[in-house]
């Protein structure tokens, strides 16, 4: 079948799309000292989730523009709305809550 296809129903069973490029093993890791539906991270969007994936790694702002095919306001719109979501203020308090809540890995 088609790649696209396959991801659109996919994502209609409630799945998320995820670019192929990203290297989100690193990234997220288990946590099992969370109830499920106390975690923070639960309440991004799926897009608001592919941002803070992305500026945990390291990844600009434009670079996220260009690969989730949108405008570098938009990226700054889901970067304000999840860091609110999150009670962060800026970037690097974004990392350091990521680091500490075991989501990203620096053996990499």
């Amino acid at each position: 079948r088609d790649a696209f296809l396959l991801t659109l129903e996919k994502m209609a069973r409630g799945g998320v799309y995820v670019s192929p490029g990203l290297d989100i093993g690193k990234i997220f890791a288990v946590n099992h000292r969370k109830e499920p539906g106390n975690d923070p991270i639960d309440k991004l969007s799926s897009r608001e989730h592919q941002v803070f994936t992305m500026l945990v790694d390291g990844v600009r702002a434009k670079e996220i523009a260009a690969r989730l095919d949108l405008s570098p306001k938009t990226v700054d719109t889901y970067r304000s709305r999840l860091m609110a979501k999150l009670g962060l203020s800026d970037v690097p308090a974004l990392v350091r809550w990521a680091l500490r809540e075991k989501l990203i890995d620096l053996d990499d």
